[in-house]
């Protein structure tokens, strides 16, 4: 953010000036990231004073951050008062995108999840180191209040249909014990999917598009059947996602596909709302759901 609203000279003074007042500065870290910083990139100054606020920033008060303002006068600015829900938005989507773009393309076949869940990944999904997650967004994901674990975490980008067509919003982070972790932000998830494949083009006639709860699923039956597939990421997802698809697809034949258990009633509720089908997985007696 800092470099793309000064400069790389300028910004990444202000940048390394910052990290020195933390306990685990290091100088190689900060020249790498400095040098690998595009001016050009979609994390803006809007940014970081978002994020500043959330961890406590008062512009023009006494404190800490009074302390920050003034080692680095330059950032005291005046920005007009923006929609708070939207400049969240707007703040998640830009680091989601960052994450995105900064993960690798090649998804291990020995990463535990990929491994034990025996999917083929897509395009749609990439690895990441969690500990490069973690210098990107400040903080450890957490899973219902449990940091996300092991060396690396799936990244699976949350899409969403805009006027200039689909953009991400969020991220799911899936680490190698099924642990799933979103980036927090208002209005980043609802209607919000991962598609396994590319979309089709129109409006939908002769296709089917199969909506599942989870990743995992979502790849599975799109393997399984060669129909397109989604995941909502949640199951009380379900029935937006299905209503967002129905728009933009008219003709499409829409299925959701129940989990057993936990999210069966969700998918019920989203297949009745929508008017679509609906699928069970039948388990062998001796499977476990």
């Amino acid at each position: 953010a800092l470099i793309s609203e000064f400069g790389k000279e300028q910004g990444g003074e202000i940048f390394d000036n910052w990290s020195q007042g933390g306990s685990k500065y290091d100088a190689a870290a900060v020249r790498a990231v400095i040098k690998s910083a595009d001016p050009n990139g979609t994390i803006r100054i809007g940014t970081l004073f978002h994020l500043a606020k959330q961890s406590g920033y008062q512009p023009n008060r006494s404190g800490k951050s009074q302390h920050l303002i003034n080692r680095n006068p330059i950032l005291v600015v005046d920005k007009p008062k923006t929609d708070s829900e939207a400049q969240e938005r707007l703040a998640t989507s830009s680091i989601a995108q960052n994450i995105w773009d900064q993960a690798d393309r090649q998804v291990s076949p020995s990463m535990p999840y990929v491994s034990r869940k025996q999917i083929i990944p897509t395009e749609n999904l990439r690895e990441i180191k969690l500990s490069k997650v973690q210098s990107l967004i400040g903080y450890v994901p957490q899973s219902s209040g449990k940091p996300l674990t092991g060396d690396t975490v799936l990244v699976a980008p949350v899409w969403m249909f805009t006027e200039n067509g689909l953009a991400i919003t969020n991220v799911e982070l899936i680490d190698g014990n099924s642990k799933k972790a979103a980036l927090a932000g208002k209005g980043t998830k609802k209607g919000g999917f991962w598609p396994a494949t590319p979309l089709p083009e129109g409006d939908g006639a002769g296709t089917t598009i199969l909506v599942a709860e989870g990743v995992a699923t979502a790849l599975s039956a799109q393997h399984a059947t060669g129909h397109f597939a989604v995941a909502s990421l949640s199951a009380g997802n379900l029935a937006e996602v299905g209503k967002v698809l129905l728009n933009r697809y008219p003709e499409a034949d829409i299925v959701m596909l129940a989990d057993l258990g936990n999210g069966q009633a969700d998918a019920e509720k989203a297949a009745r709302l929508i008017n679509c089908r609906i699928a069970f997985p039948v388990l062998p007696e001796s499977v476990e759901g």
